[in-house]
């Protein structure tokens, strides 16, 4: 059973956030972007390390980052989308680490105050998942031997969106009750960030 600092948090922020009408790695987020956010917040979690996948794009607008984290610039194909970015963090990554936690960077940074449950939770299960009134969220941890199809060559196999992965696994994956909202967040739009700030603003 892995304790939070054995954890190598991956915050995947390498999308075009075309919805949002920007990256959201470079969404502001209280005195900071929404990817430096999300390093801070796993930092504080007890994660031992970060790693936030970006494009080349915006590597150089990404300021702010915990010396403990750090960036991993993505040139997988776009039309992976997050398993490419998940390719990628795992590719960069020491060969020692044995266990990650992902998470997407449109997730409310908060979210990683479950990241304990989870380690206390996981015993001989493969993965864990953040579970509140029967709705899965993040981040998700999962050992190294679990993810097979994001260490292979590519592309082939193609490897499937995280979501399918843990389906597969079946059994090996345990889903933990939480008390994080934030687990469940989804800023995928304007007015959905918008909400999550008032909400998170208020707790």
């Amino acid at each position: 059973m892995p304790a939070p600092s054995d954890v190598l948090a991956i915050i995947l922020a390498a999308g075009e956030g075309r919805r949002m009408g920007q990256p959201k790695a470079l969404l502001a987020w209280g005195d900071r972007s929404l990817a430096a956010a999300h390093a801070r917040a796993a930092l504080d979690a007890g994660a031992g390390a970060v790693t936030v996948v970006v494009r080349a794009s915006i590597r150089e607008q990404i300021q702010g980052l915990p010396t403990q984290a750090r960036l991993c610039v993505s040139a997988e194909p776009e039309a992976l989308g997050a398993a490419g970015s998940i390719v990628a963090a795992l590719r960069d990554a020491p060969i020692e680490r044995a266990w990650f936690a992902i998470c997407p960077v449109d997730v409310d940074p908060d979210a990683w105050r479950a990241l304990a449950t989870l380690t206390d939770a996981v015993d001989h299960h493969r993965a864990a998942r953040p579970m509140i009134d029967g709705l899965r969220g993040h981040p998700v941890l999962v050992c190294r031997s679990a993810l097979g199809p994001y260490l292979a060559p590519t592309p082939t196999p193609t490897p499937p969106p995280l979501r399918e992965h843990l389906r597969a696994l079946a059994t090996q994956v345990i889903d933990v009750p939480v008390d994080v909202r934030a687990t469940l967040s989804n800023m995928d739009t304007p007015a959905q960030l918008a909400a999550q700030r008032s909400a998170s603003e208020g707790d």
